[in-house]
């Protein structure tokens, strides 16, 4: 899950690449460096999360209410996702885990270049892993 200053166009539809769970909670960070838009134009990014077990095909499965929206408007500090899951539940990782965004704008090739941090994966406090 890390890139590090990457462009990402209007129309774009990118997935990242599965990497394992390795604990069950998660930060996702992405910092927007720069934008294209014009005056009057807007551009935005929307990040959703993915997961799967590993001997499932396919997209696998959106976590649901999770999600990043970064515009041309946001202030070019890191977005922060962070996710307390438990496997099992709606809202749960399973075995992989990947980031998918899209990009939506008013004008063609617009862009933003954005950074995405690795994935920081931690167990609960209290030393429990499911």
């Amino acid at each position: 899950m890390d890139l590090p200053g990457t462009r990402f166009f209007k129309g774009d539809s990118i997935y990242g690449p599965w990497i394992p769970r390795e604990g069950d909670n998660l930060i996702f960070r992405i910092e927007k460096v720069d934008t294209s838009p014009a005056s009057g134009s807007s551009v935005e990014a929307t990040f959703t999360i993915y997961t799967k077990d590993s001997e499932t095909t396919g997209d696998g499965s959106v976590i649901s209410g999770v999600s990043i929206v970064i515009t041309d408007g946001t202030a070019q500090f890191s977005e922060l996702l962070i996710q307390s899951v438990t496997s099992g539940t709606p809202f749960g990782l399973d075995e992989l885990v990947r980031w998918k965004c899209v990009v939506g704008g008013d004008t063609d090739g617009e862009w933003l270049l954005l950074r995405l941090f690795p994935a920081v994966f931690f167990d609960d406090a209290d030393g429990t892993k499911t």
